[in-house]
């Protein structure tokens, strides 16, 4: 087994997915922003009610916001840390159990 390359091998693979990953994340996104600029408060108001009738949409809906990331994974949604005035600073460091990614998303899984 030879290894002559192997890192212009990785490099080019990595390149590629990121090239090809990126079009197709740019082509969504784009996508996704034209109709939102389209977007009344009816016709969201009427989306939203039609998700909510449907519950293959509302599921699709869960499992999309499940696999994204909507919050900090590193910062505790709930603890904060104060200066010597007792005014926040900031958060503390985040647990599996308890950070604002997962608090954003158990309020909607809810």
């Amino acid at each position: 087994m030879s290894h002559d390359g192997w890192q212009t091998r990785y490099l080019m693979s990595f390149m590629g997915g990121a090239i090809g990953g990126g079009i197709g994340n740019v082509t969504l996104n784009f996508n996704t922003a034209k109709s939102t600029g389209d977007m009344t408060f009816q016709k969201a108001s009427q989306e939203l009610v039609y998700m909510l009738r449907n519950p293959k949409e509302l599921q699709s809906f869960r499992k999309m916001i499940n696999n994204d990331t909507l919050g900090n994974k590193y910062l505790s949604a709930t603890k904060t840390v104060t200066d010597e005035n007792g005014n926040i600073i900031g958060y503390e460091q985040g647990t599996k159990d308890d950070n604002q990614d997962k608090y954003i998303k158990d309020l909607i899984n809810k």
